[in-house]
């Protein structure tokens, strides 16, 4: 640790309760997120109260020292990544405060999912409904103005804070909701008043200047929600941290109008030989109201169809684009009618190639509509160099201009020689486009600005937005003087506003670098490329022997998505991170320390160190996130590796010689179970264990036993060899626990193979 960085972490450590993660190791895994950047932070503090969190942003403000707000880390454009501290709101600020009969008050470490499945049994939920809700969190929907796929109806994030607490940037903590407008010749008594009065005097200078950039669709523009402030009644600063990405104020709390779930649901699917014909379509759906309609390409169809006998069932084979229309109400024969209208309309169109499949039945209608959640995970376990990447992943045009827009696209597209894949919130007229881009040749690299440059250009021809969801982050910003020129200074004013020092997640959305998009691009990995040449893989030996041979591919496949941070029960997701809600714990985290090591972003030595073994013990090979990664990564294996290579340099250490010859102990206790198990009953042995080896010494440990479960077996002629008889064979395999100490199971393992005459 440097000077000044140890010099931070002595002072943050007399004040904060909280974590302090200062050493190279500890912020390695905030260095990125989902998004294509990788920035090393100064530390990381991961609050633990709202006092930690004041006297954080205080400390900070009197040394100039930059702020950056993490939720889950998921984010597409990095928003929470910088040179300053970052601040981790998911590890500890993540409690339930309060659920209402028609709200709820949370802090902003909250999972989505986690929070829907509290209000599920009031029948209510979040109406937002962004994708990753298993990992994302309340504080990183608020930062985002998060929408999702029924933000045709339900409308985004903005539309359902009723109260925020925050910290300023000179640390004083506010409540922030719908007041009286600030009286302009009144001096105000504190820092909040004096925020309002000059947002008050921006909306009232400029309100001719905002009311011509209204934007002519259903979202708002990108950065700060302006036209959200002014309210009936008042002015409501909440509002506006909505979707500032943390550059105005640090929320602690949120209080959130819910809304019913309606009983009745359906959903049609529409089958298309064109992507223009659904984009065509999908306006004409609008007229019956429906909840949300998605428009999916060929690509997304190819990959479903063939995991999902679902989705065989519901897209016909040949179509090259599908519309997935849901409608959701009180009334089921009213929410059917609806569907069966919209159904025999497109029907008559004679743009389908199939007939629409409707259904009603509630696990099949969300399975339906979130057929992207399914296609995610086939898209990211490709293995080739050219990666859907997320760039402009994020524009939206009227409605009534898609069609003509995605013509548009496509031209520059090819133009640029660039593979895509599309999923769109078509009735929203919201587009995510993903180039498959592969980011270790420069060419591609050097395709990022024009690329993003040209569609941006294209985007502000149809009076539509370069960011509609996502935020601008690093890949946005710099966009936001050429296309909101005159409103981005209003934008500057505001952030002078909140932030006169300039702390809080500097460079996003008001920001000076013109080539913001290019700066800090994460270093790639090249399997397979030869040592010293770019993107090598040169750092990490291979003490394991790979079946498939493509441990190189396991280190550089991880795109930092989130899913391993899900606390969503039916996922087989990591239990050490849900036990601990670390950072360092997640998979991802664990993986991406090996990518940074090999990447040289982190010293080399750190292959095969105890900071890196620490990290690597975290993994207890459970295999859960090998199975539910949506890149496919085994972490398991990687984790062995970084253990082995330990091993290599240092050797075993005491308790894990002692504990890698279990075998030896359990077979010396079958052999004396009486002074084995009066030792295991003694609390003083126990404490001992505790000390020694760091077996708890609240475990309660089986009693050995002198006849083992093969000796019994022999004894009962159960290992002898017999002819095949008909019937299913059984193999019984015995682990030590179960020859030595599970009697119990032993028992019922005989028994039900004498029983079945085995």
């Amino acid at each position: 640790m440097d000077e000044f960085r140890a010099r931070i972490h002595d002072d943050l450590r007399g004040i904060i309760k909280g974590d302090l993660l200062f050493e190279p190791v500890e912020r390695a895994p905030y260095a990125l997120d989902a998004s294509l950047y990788e920035i090393d932070p100064l530390g990381v503090v991961a609050p633990s109260t709202r006092d930690d969190l004041v006297a954080l942003v205080r400390y900070v403000a009197d040394q100039g020292i930059p702020l950056h707000a993490r939720g889950a880390g998921t984010g597409l454009v990095g928003g929470c990544l910088g040179r300053g501290i970052v601040v981790d709101f998911s590890k500890h600020l993540r409690r339930i405060i309060e659920v209402r009969s028609d709200s709820v008050v949370v802090q902003p470490g909250v999972v989505l999912d986690v929070l829907n499945a509290q209000l599920a049994p009031l029948g209510r939920r979040i109406a937002p409904d962004p994708g990753r809700s298993e990992a994302r969190t309340i504080g990183g929907m608020i930062a985002v103005d998060s929408a999702g796929a029924r933000s045709l109806r339900d409308g985004s994030m903005v539309d359902y804070v009723e109260r925020l607490a925050v910290v300023f940037a000179n640390g004083e903590a506010a409540e922030l909701a719908l007041g009286p407008w600030p009286v302009a010749d009144e001096e105000p008594a504190d820092f909040q008043g004096a925020v309002a009065r000059k947002v008050a005097m921006l909306l009232t200078w400029h309100a001719d200047l905002i009311a011509h950039y209204r934007p002519r669709m259903p979202r708002r523009w990108p950065g700060y929600a302006l036209t959200e402030v002014s309210r009936k009644g008042g002015l409501d600063l909440a509002k506006l941290i909505v979707g500032s990405e943390g550059t105005l104020a640090l929320v602690t709390e949120a209080t959130l109008r819910t809304v019913p779930i309606p009983p009745a649901q359906a959903v049609i699917v529409l089958s298309f030989a064109r992507l223009n014909d659904a984009a065509e379509a999908a306006p004409q759906c609008l007229d019956d109201g429906p909840s949300a309609c998605e428009l999916h390409d060929w690509r997304s169809i190819r990959l479903v169809r063939d995991a999902d006998p679902l989705f065989r069932d519901a897209i016909a084979e040949a179509a090259e684009a599908v519309l997935i229309v849901e409608f959701e109400g009180d009334d089921p024969d009213a929410v059917a009618r609806q569907a069966r209208a919209l159904a025999n309309r497109q029907a008559r169109t004679g743009r389908l190639i199939a007939d629409p499949f409707t259904t009603t039945r509630r696990s099949d209608c969300e399975r339906l509509l979130g057929l992207r959640r399914a296609v995610v995970p086939l898209l990211m376990r490709s293995r080739d160099p050219a990666r859907a990447v997320p760039l402009i992943e994020d524009v939206a045009v009227r409605p009534k201009d898609l069609a003509a827009f995605l013509n548009r696209l496509q031209e520059l597209l090819r133009g640029q020689g660039v593979s895509w894949t599309l999923y769109a919130h078509a009735g929203a007229g919201q587009l995510h486009v993903r180039p498959f881009l592969d980011l270790s040749d420069a060419r591609d690299i050097a395709r990022l600005e024009p690329l993003a440059t040209e569609v941006y250009d294209a985007v502000a021809e149809f009076g539509g937005t370069i960011a509609d969801e996502h935020g601008c982050g690093l890949v946005r910003t710099q966009f936001l003087r050429k296309h909101y020129s005159e409103l981005e200074v209003v934008f500057r004013e505001v952030k002078n506003a909140f932030d006169p020092q300039n702390l809080l997640n500097p460079g996003k959305i008001v920001g000076d670098d013109p080539h913001l998009i290019v700066q800090d691009l994460r270093p790639l990995l090249v399997p397979g490329a030869a040592p010293g040449t770019p993107g090598a893989l040169h750092v990490l030996s291979a003490p394991l022997i790979w079946p498939d041979g493509r441990r190189d591919e396991h280190v550089s496949a991880c795109n930092a998505c989130g899913a391993c941070r899900s606390h969503e029960p039916t996922m087989r997701m990591c239990p050490t991170f849900r036990a601990t809600g670390a950072e360092a714990a997640s998979p991802r985290a664990k993986t991406h320390l090996l990518r940074q090591i090999a990447s040289g972003v982190l010293d080399p030595k750190t292959w095969g160190s105890e900071e890196l073994k620490s990290v690597a013990d975290l993994c207890v090979h459970c295999n859960m996130c090998t199975i539910e990664c949506p890149g496919g990564v085994d972490v398991s294996s990687l984790m062995l590796e970084a253990k082995a290579a330990f091993v290599e340099d240092h050797g075993l250490t005491t308790n894990d010689w002692l504990l890698s010859r279990v075998d030896l102990w359990s077979s010396l206790a079958s052999r004396t179970p009486l002074m084995f198990n009066a030792l295991m009953g003694h609390r003083g042995a126990r404490w001992l264990l505790e000390r020694m080896f760091g077996l708890s010494k609240h475990r309660q440990l089986p009693k050995a036993h002198r006849t083992t479960f093969l000796r019994r077996a022999e004894r009962l002629g159960l290992t002898k060899a017999r002819p095949r008889a008909p019937g299913p064979r059984v193999a019984f395999f015995v682990d030590i626990m179960a020859n030595h100490f599970d009697q119990r199971l032993a028992e019922a393992v005989v028994a039900v193979l004498q029983h079945a005459g085995i």
